[in-house]
């Protein structure tokens, strides 16, 4: 089975060890992949359920820490709990710079906001105020 968003393809979101590193050091560069390719804020919310909801990969292994001798609990939460924060901060980054290209305008008839997507590098619109 394949994700239809890239960068978490994996066969049926299959769980990695939580003490497998190189397992979970995959599983966070196919979602840091696939956060960095969301073109606009749809696309990254779908993005978000699919590297953290609960039957991302990660979610799937952070579970199974439960599971484990208690003497492994403690190495596979240092290996899953990094790895989950990363994700996390690189979903913060990605939302804070796709915001950016939004210029909020309210509309002079009936107030409603209108937003408008800008590629626009340069803070020239942003800087506008259209109050």
């Amino acid at each position: 089975m394949s994700n239809s968003i890239p960068g978490t393809d994996s066969p049926d979101n299959a769980a990695p060890n939580p003490l497998d590193e190189s397992a979970i050091a995959a599983a966070v560069d196919s979602a840091l992949a696939a956060i960095a390719s969301a073109a606009d804020l749809d696309a990254l919310k779908d993005v978000r359920i699919a590297v953290t909801g609960e039957k991302s990969p990660l979610s799937l292994a952070n579970r199974q820490i439960g599971g484990l001798p208690k003497d492994q609990k403690a190495a596979a939460g240092k290996v899953v709990g990094p790895a989950r924060g990363r994700i996390n901060q690189a979903l913060a980054a990605r939302t804070v710079e796709l915001e950016a290209d939004v210029i909020e305008i309210p509309c002079i008839t009936c107030s409603e906001v209108i937003e408008v997507e800008c590629d626009c590098i340069t803070s020239v619109h942003r800087s506008l105020d259209f109050t």
